[in-house]
Order: C-alpha cells, then sequence, then structure tokens
C-alpha cells in the first residue's frame, strides 16, 4: 500500500518471519535465563532457522540500511546465547558449529573465540582450543596492533593448564524465575 512517506507493507493477522524471529528469540532468551535451557534451544534454533538472508534483500532505503545493521546485531547476540545454553547442557561439541558460523563471518569477535577455546577444551580438543587462540592473537596483532583482552589471556592459561574448574564455568548468566 503506497502511502506519504512510501510503501507500507499491512500483513494483518498473518505471521511474518520477522515477527517469528523475534517471538522465539524473545522466549528463548527468558528461558535461558531462568534456567530453562533445553527449552531455550529449541526456541533458539527455531529462530536461527529462519533467518536465511539479508532482510528485504535487493531493496535499499536507509531505514532498510538501519534495520539490517540492528538484526545482524540481535542475530550475533541470540547465537552468542544458543552457544552458551550447549555449552551449559554439557553439549561441548554442539557448540563448536554455531561458533565457526559466527567466527567465519566476525573473526575479530572476542568473546565468540573465548566461547570456541572454552567448547573446544571441554570437548577434549585443547590442542585446537590453544590454536584458536594463536590465530585470534595473531590476526589482533596484524588488523588491529593489539593483543587479545584479558579474558581471553586468562582462559588461554588456563587451557595450558589443563585446569579442571574449566568444566564448571557457566557461560549463560542465571536470574531467578519471576
Amino acid at each position: 500500500m503506497w502511502t506519504a512517506g512510501g510503501y507500507r507493507l499491512d500483513t494483518g493477522d498473518a505471521v511474518t518471519d520477522l515477527h517469528e524471529y523475534e517471538r522465539l528469540a524473545a522466549t528463548g532468551t527468558t528461558l535461558a535465563l531462568t534456567g530453562h535451557l533445553d527449552e531455550a534451544a529449541q526456541h533458539l534454533d527455531g529462530a536461527r532457522i529462519l533467518v536465511t538472508g539479508p532482510l528485504a534483500e535487493g531493496l535499499e532505503a536507509p531505514v532498510l540500511d538501519r534495520e539490517r545493521v540492528y538484526r545482524d546485531e540481535r542475530f550475533l547476540a541470540d547465537m552468542e546465547l544458543r552457544a552458551e545454553v550447549e555449552l551449559d547442557l554439557g553439549r561441548h561439541r554442539n557448540a563448536v558449529p554455531y561458533l565457526c558460523f559466527v567466527l567465519h563471518r566476525h573473526p575479530l569477535s572476542e568473546r565468540f573465540t573465548w566461547l570456541l577455546m572454552l567448547a573446544l577444551f571441554r570437548a577434549d580438543r585443547g590442542a585446537e582450543a590453544l590454536t584458536v587462540y594463536d590465530t585470534y592473537r595473531r590476526r589482533v596483532a596484524a588488523e588491529l596492533g593489539t593483543d587479545p583482552g584479558r579474558a581471553l589471556k586468562e582462559l588461554q592459561g588456563r587451557v595450558l593448564a589443563q585446569d579442571p574448574e574449566l568444566a564448571a564455568v557457566t557461560a549463560v548468566p542465571r536470574r531467578p524465575s519471576p
């Protein structure tokens, strides 16, 4: 429908992928933060499956550019939570593909690097965890002229020391159920 401000899509009562994504991701986040990790994983996976490409691909408008940035960042936050849920459920091997996928698209993400190292270490792939650290360290030195942050350096030291307490580190912050 054409309006004075441009075209407007009126979906009526129909459910769009965008609205369904928001519903699933928000529910998954709430479930994760209240300790219902299995259910959170299901909702976050349902949301992830709906993301098949860029928002409104082929259309150009400043409002769409802003919305694409928001959607990309939201997707990253949801993928981070999804990987954290897998780690907290003890399904370390399941977290690795999520993290590799995101790091392929965002290789300078220190948080995703940290999570991947933890997942690999817990999956008895400590040498690979150290390789991930070294790759990240070299990349940030070359591209940004800096070193990894304190948290990543600390994790590297704990992996080197084979710290058994890494098995108990929780990734998802918890808040009590209302």
